[in-house]
């Protein structure tokens, strides 16, 4: 009738099918009006919470995480920390372009002179 092949195929997608039709749905928890909800549209500003001392950043205390285990690290935070989080990043982000345009500087100045001398001699 069908090549083997395709009967293969059709057979995969079928049970493929089936079991996820049979899989479980989680039930959602109902929500906690007391506790902070977690950011879920950071698409649109956020009002500050001024009524907390100022967070400090945790994720930026090892810059070189992998960025699996970062993901871990800023589910759980609100939208005020992340916030906090994402301003700290910007400030080390900063630090580092810095450094690397001071260093291009030095370098065109270098270069720059370099080219004096041969261009004298």
């Amino acid at each position: 009738m069908f090549p083997y092949r395709i009967q293969t195929i059709v057979l995969a997608g079928l049970i493929s099918m089936s079991a996820a039709w049979a899989a479980p749905v989680p039930s959602q928890r109902p929500e906690d009006k007391t506790a902070e909800k977690p950011a879920t549209d950071l698409t649109t500003p956020a009002k500050a919470d001024t009524s907390s001392p100022a967070a400090k950043a945790i994720t930026t205390e090892q810059p070189t995480i992998p960025v699996d285990e970062l993901e871990l690290l800023v589910q759980p935070l609100t939208l005020a920390e992340l916030e906090t989080e994402a301003a700290a990043w910007l400030a080390l982000v900063k630090v580092k372009v810095q450094e690397i345009s001071n260093a291009e500087i030095g370098i065109k100045r270098k270069n720059r002179q370099l080219e004096q001398e041969a261009g004298g001699n």
